[in-house]
């Protein structure tokens, strides 16, 4: 249910008549996003056990406020006859509604604070929410007193408020860092280590002394003669034995002469074989080339030297014949 305009000017004007004149020993504020809560304090009247003690209560407004009487439970705990120890509610005429309470809408937040601190200076067993305190308060006044003190000093002292202060701010922080997560690590709990520093590379060792390219245009064209007439001797000839590359090469050159062999040079550099000589290097190629020929004929002689004389006459081929 919504608030009406009513209750909201009512609240804002109790709150406020609270923090412009509060009465002596007690203090009210508003806390939140809302009107309809607030919180306040109230300091223990001397000669009570609870004498030295300050104690904390919240205040809360119902929708119907001022025609409904708030709801004020204390947060400090109390050893008090008309407090309950489980959750801090309060037995008091001024918050309840008639028959049994004396609530009325002309009372206010201060009527209703300056009750709560009468009734910690005059408890009424008679009417208790606490029956242990209520029984103790009766027959043993002195050791209620004292244990009631003994609470006042646990629960409501300035010391023990501080301390309970720094506890309540240590569990908000260590609530706040265990949602944050670790690190290293992501909200999943996968590993987020830190990636490893980048390595210089260093450069691959090169040779200090780079590679020689022959040229193709240097390549004598009487090998490339010679290894081309092999190759045809070994494929043709039919049965007969292949004849040696040093006579093929004779024959070609006794046939040709120097201009074919200078020819056949050009020709294969000209077909891709051998790059085409200009200039100086191919005047030094022909000039190679007689020098090349020379050395094949005497390579062809000596062979041919070596190779046995073959029998001529008719006789000597009969005379190798099987007898019958």
């Amino acid at each position: 249910m919504a608030l009406s305009a009513v209750s909201i000017n009512r609240m804002t004007r109790d709150v406020k008549e609270m923090i412009q004149a509060p009465p002596a020993g007690i203090s009210a504020w508003a806390t939140g996003n809302t009107i309809s809560r607030c919180d306040a304090q109230v300091i223990g009247p001397e000669g009570t056990p609870y004498a030295g003690g300050v104690f904390q209560l919240r205040v809360t407004f119902p929708d119907r406020y001022p025609m409904e009487p708030p709801n004020v439970k204390f947060v400090t705990k109390v050893y008090h006859p008309n407090v309950s120890k489980e959750d801090g509610n309060i037995c008091c005429s001024v918050l309840n509604m008639p028959p049994k309470g004396d609530w009325k809408p002309a009372h206010s937040l201060r009527t209703v604070l300056l009750s709560i601190q009468s009734l910690l200076a005059e408890p009424n067993p008679a009417d208790p929410l606490d029956a242990d305190a209520a029984r103790e308060m009766t027959s043993h006044p002195q050791l209620f007193h004292s244990r009631a003190a003994e609470w006042t000093r646990l629960y409501a002292s300035p010391e023990a408020q501080r301390a309970a202060a720094g506890a309540s701010a240590s569990t908000a922080a260590v609530a706040s860092a265990a949602k944050v997560p670790a690190a290293g690590c992501d909200v999943a709990g996968a590993s987020t280590a830190a990636p490893a520093p980048l390595q210089e590379q260093q450069p691959e060792p090169t040779s200090s002394a780079p590679a020689t390219e022959v040229p193709s245009s240097t390549v004598p064209a009487v090998g490339r003669t010679t290894a081309h007439a092999a190759s045809a001797d070994g494929e043709g000839g039919g049965g007969g034995p292949a004849a040696p590359p040093s006579e093929a090469l004779l024959g070609q050159a006794g046939d040709a002469g120097p201009a074919t062999v200078g020819k056949s040079a050009e020709e294969s550099a000209g077909d891709g074989c051998l790059p085409p000589t200009t200039g100086a290097a191919g005047l030094e190629l022909r000039a190679a080339e007689p020098a090349a020929q020379g050395s094949a004929v005497t390579a062809a002689g000596a062979v041919e030297s070596k190779r046995p004389p073959e029998p001529t006459s008719k006789l000597s081929k009969l005379s190798k014949r099987p007898r019958a």
